[in-house]
């Protein structure tokens, strides 16, 4: 079935933001694992996934405490297409499982693209003769970078072009709304990057917050500044090394592991994309449909895997994942002008904090202060949960109630259908027997009565108001 192109500029804005995430990620992670066997040793590794595993932990709780800062909310839209459409059941053998790579990336299938590339990466690995297979996607990953910046030229007319046809076909109540996701993914990068993640440093090496965000301040400006990790990778790095070595008195070793623990971790899921996820089950309340407990479960392991790419490529994938509509996702782009700044930041904090503790583990530094990890995550608790009941008493203010519902259930009928009669029926089936040349028509004359099918209590289509008329 085609999709109507209903805004042309901004879909295709997005599908040119689109069209190298999937390419880049996939040379990126298989260049990545591929050479692990040339210069990485193997308990690095090991330790900079228990890492990730750790912090992917910490976002998936994230992921499913956020959407309790939103309250209670009638639904915006009471007719969605699920209503009518029929629902192929989820297969979780095609999302996960690559058995045919090409009609995954094909089909936009992202944990199934992700766990085929990790696959082919780790395969590689293994292989003495592939320097110049490695060169060569490292150079196809370059000319990827190079058309996503011709790109990011044009991101002004494009957020221009989605925000003014939105402006044109939504109310000001549901634009409105968007800001109850700004709202929460803000308080989530606050309490993971600045909170969160600095105690985790702190209990297991021993380096305090001021001395962790004294080191990088100038470069997570510059992060936020700019929207890019990569742009100032390098200068990360250096931020890394040079907090290591104050601490510790170790200058080779450390310094010649972080080279390769932050690369390595960079294609990888960060915090910051991962919990941006969060507007998916903002969507779900956004239509009145709020998550239940398998839609979550659902939702959260899928959302491990499209992390892999960036949000542009996912949040849609997910979206149709859930049976929410597609055009919200232009919703997203607009708050993406704001959110893309602070999601890189966050990123940035992730990616120093997985290589400072994978590092130390690794030359055998860590110690775990419990005083400070037991009083560090009570407050944490206090702190989270403050942020969440104040952030849904305030939306729940600011938004007020919805009246959409009650003001369509409340309709009188138009006086000239009132000569009907409106009868509920559970079957309506007769002379199924009769033959190919049964005429209608005069039957329906014949009988004096016309007969109408219709969505019992489906709203918009059929419903009972409030003086109990059909």
């Amino acid at each position: 079935e085609k999709k109507d192109i209903n805004d042309p500029e901004g879909d295709g804005f997005v599908g040119l933001l689109q069209m190298t995430v999937l390419p880049y990620i996939m040379v990126s992670i298989i260049a990545n694992l591929g050479r692990m066997s040339l210069t990485e040793g193997k308990a690095l590794v090991i330790n900079g996934l228990k890492i990730l595993f750790l912090l992917l932990a910490i976002g998936v709780v994230t992921l499913v405490l956020l959407p309790l800062a939103l309250p209670s909310w009638s639904a915006s839209s009471f007719f969605k297409p699920s209503i009518i459409a029929v629902e192929q059941p989820l297969n979780f053998l095609e999302l996960y499982i690559p058995s045919n790579p090409f009609g995954s990336m094909a089909k936009n299938i992202v944990p199934a693209v992700v766990l085929f590339s990790i696959f082919l990466g780790i395969g590689l690995s293994k292989i003495d003769q592939k320097k110049n297979l490695l060169h060569s996607m490292d150079v196809i990953a370059d000319a990827l970078n190079q058309i996503n910046k011709m790109v990011i030229k044009i991101t002004p007319y494009g957020v221009f072009a989605i925000a003014a046809y939105n402006a044109g076909t939504m109310s000001f109540d549901e634009i409105q709304r968007l800001h109850a996701y700004i709202i929460i993914y803000t308080i989530a990068v606050l309490l993971l990057g600045f909170y969160w993640l600095p105690l985790l440093i702190s209990v297991t090496t021993g380096i305090k917050p001021k001395e962790l965000f004294g080191a990088t301040k100038s470069t997570l400006l510059t992060i936020f500044a700019t929207g890019k990790i990569i742009v100032v990778l390098p200068q990360l790095i250096n931020n890394v090394k040079k907090l290591m070595r104050y601490k510790d008195g170790r200058d080779d070793e450390t310094s010649a592991k972080a080279d390769i623990m932050m690369p390595l971790a960079y294609p990888f899921p960060n915090l910051g994309t991962f919990v941006i996820f969060v507007f998916v089950p903002f969507v779900g309340w956004y239509m009145g449909n709020s998550f239940n407990a398998l839609e979550n479960i659902t939702f959260v392991g899928a959302t491990l895997f499209s992390s892999f790419v960036a949000p542009v490529t996912g949040i849609p994938f997910l979206l149709d994942l859930m049976k929410l509509p597609q055009e919200m996702f232009q919703l997203f782009i607009i708050s993406s002008v704001y959110t893309d700044r602070i999601r890189v930041v966050l990123g940035a904090i992730h990616l120093v904090a997985l290589t400072i503790i994978a590092v130390k583990m690794t030359v055998g530094s860590i110690h775990i202060l419990w005083p400070r990890l037991i009083r560090g995550v009570l407050v944490g608790i206090v702190l989270t949960s403050f942020a969440l009941i104040g952030t849904r008493v305030y939306l729940a203010y600011a938004l007020g109630e919805s009246e959409q519902y009650e003001s369509f259930i409340v309709m009188d009928l138009s006086k000239e259908f009132k000569t009907g009669q409106i009868k509920d029926v559970s079957v309506l089936i007769s002379d199924t027997t009769q033959r190919k040349s049964y005429n209608q028509i005069r039957t329906i004359k014949n009988r004096g009565v016309l007969r109408v099918g219709y969505m019992a209590n489906h709203l918009p289509f059929a419903f009972k108001n409030d003086k109990a008329e059909m």
